[in-house]
């Protein structure tokens, strides 16, 4: 049980990371297009 626990816990943290660099890379593209 405290193994499925930690693939649950590791695969939120993958999707969290995920949304981190989606957001980043929004974030950059958007200040990208305000020097332009």
């Amino acid at each position: 049980m405290v193994f499925r626990g930690l693939l649950e816990d590791l695969s939120i943290a993958k999707i969290l990371l995920r949304k981190k660099k989606y957001a980043a890379s929004c974030f950059h593209s958007q200040q990208a297009a305000e020097k332009l």
